[in-house]
């Protein structure tokens, strides 16, 4: 599914967004040295990809510094292609934002070219992936070369409440909806806006 980078954050993902952010910021003023790679982990739809754009299109000036792909299209070609474009800094920007979804889906190998592009990595450039994993289920040479921020599920209460007030929905569907999806924000939003419809087909 498209990620809506518009999307409102709650909870746990408004929290990381906010935290992270401050963490960016501070690097490109100079008050933090290391720009660590991120990685935003935590269970499905529990908002890491948003969050992981939200960060990432805040950082890049032009659509042109953003590489934005899934895990499954990760190849050691490419990271070989950033390798080569990383010693060129944006001349329009302050940097070059590289983003992977679902970085475990990655092959063997493109994790392989990934750990010495990450080794090498440029101060002008920002590194940002997520896992539904946690990063001990990694491959350990990947993993610990990231700063890593987990994202858990949003309480029920604060996701009931998101429900009524963004979906008008009645407390009691909302509930519903929350407790048939636990803590997986984008399955209740999915699960709202049908209600939503229904109610007013």
């Amino acid at each position: 599914m498209p990620i809506n980078p518009n999307t409102e954050l709650i909870g746990p993902a408004r929290l990381a967004y906010d935290r992270l952010l401050r963490k960016l910021q501070r690097f490109k003023e100079g008050r933090e040295l290391d720009n660590d790679p991120l990685l935003l982990w935590g269970p499905p739809g529990t908002g890491k990809s948003t969050v992981a754009l939200k960060l990432a299109k805040a950082c890049a000036i032009h659509s042109s510094h953003l590489d934005h792909i899934n895990g499954q299209d990760l190849t050691a070609d490419l990271v070989r292609q950033w390798q080569f474009s990383s010693h060129y800094r944006p001349f329009d920007g302050w940097c070059m934002v590289k983003l992977v979804d679902e970085l475990d889906a990655g092959s063997p190998a493109a994790c392989k070219q990934l750990r010495t592009y990450l080794d090498g990595l440029k101060p002008w450039t920002i590194f940002l992936a997520t896992t539904n994993k946690e990063p001990d289920q990694l491959d350990t040479s990947v993993q610990t070369r990231f700063f890593t921020y987990e994202v858990p599920g949003t309480s029920a209460p604060i996701l009931t409440e998101h429900l009524m007030k963004t979906l008008s929905l009645r407390a009691e569907i909302a509930a519903q909806i929350v407790a048939a999806n636990g803590g997986n924000v984008r399955a209740c939003l999915l699960d709202g806006r049908k209600a939503r419809a229904c109610a007013y087909a």
